[in-house]
């Protein structure tokens, strides 16, 4: 979807694909993502899009590693911090409802071995991987 939308630019290493992959796969993201893309490569003025490229544009879009949003990111952060928590104490913690981390961050960060519930819920070290890569790639 994403070089298909974009078509006059070509893609080096692995850049392709870590876009698919903070696109989730999701065909409407990849479409916006794509847009984005064809906007930073065009203000650029290069139409080879490389790692150092794709670098860039996520430190320019504060896009995340596997796409994480701001919600699943905190939930993340404050799993790091506080050890195993139930669910009312997260949602507590970010100031959010129950059904808005349940349903908004916890099916992603469960799907992709980020968290995982026994009794309560715990950050993996996956998780905590993808915090620390959050960490070295928000640095300038």
């Amino acid at each position: 979807i994403i070089s298909n939308r974009i078509g006059t630019i070509s893609f080096k290493d692995d850049s392709l694909l870590r876009l698919a992959n903070v696109s989730r796969f999701n065909p409407r993201s990849a479409i916006l993502l794509a847009d984005d893309v064809k906007a930073f490569m065009e203000a650029n003025k290069k139409n080879i899009f490389d790692l150092d490229d794709f670098g860039a544009l996520s430190r320019q879009l504060d896009i995340l590693p596997l796409g994480l949003n701001n919600l699943e990111k905190s939930v993340l952060c404050y799993l790091r911090e506080n050890g195993s928590s139930s669910l009312l104490s997260i949602a507590g913690g970010l100031q959010l409802t129950t059904e808005a981390v349940s349903r908004n961050a916890e099916i992603f960060l469960i799907s992709n071995g980020l968290i995982k519930i026994e009794n309560r819920r715990l950050i993996t070290q996956k998780g905590l991987d993808i915090l620390k890569q959050i960490e070295i790639q928000s640095k300038p």
